[in-house]
């Protein structure tokens, strides 16, 4: 399903009066199964990816709300764990293949 589908833009619809409707702990639990259900579309291992994700960050969050003194550290850590991986799975096409090149030619594979 794309983003600019209307199919997209109509369960988007739906799903934000139900959210409205749900209390809030049945609500995010309603958002992460809309998500769940929409990178099924795409493909079944983003799943365990988008798992990965939300377990860390949910650490994250547990680590943010936990520490008084450390609590910038952890919200900057989580912040540039997410950016990092985000580009990591953007770009992975243009600079794995390059990396791989560059190791073939220095002998290391």
């Amino acid at each position: 399903m794309k983003v600019t589908s209307l199919i997209y833009f109509a369960v988007s619809f739906l799903a934000a009066l139900i959210y409205r409707r749900l209390p809030r702990k049945w609500g995010n639990l309603w958002l992460l199964t809309l998500s769940i259900g929409f990178v099924v579309t795409w493909s079944w291992q983003f799943v365990i990816l988008l798992a990965a994700f939300t377990c860390v960050n949910y650490w994250l969050a547990r680590r943010v709300d936990a520490s008084q003194n450390a609590r910038g550290r952890w919200t900057t850590g989580g912040i540039f764990f997410n950016v990092a991986f985000l580009f990591l799975l953007k770009y992975n096409h243009f600079y794995l293949p390059a990396i791989h090149k560059m190791m073939l030619n220095l002998g290391l594979t």
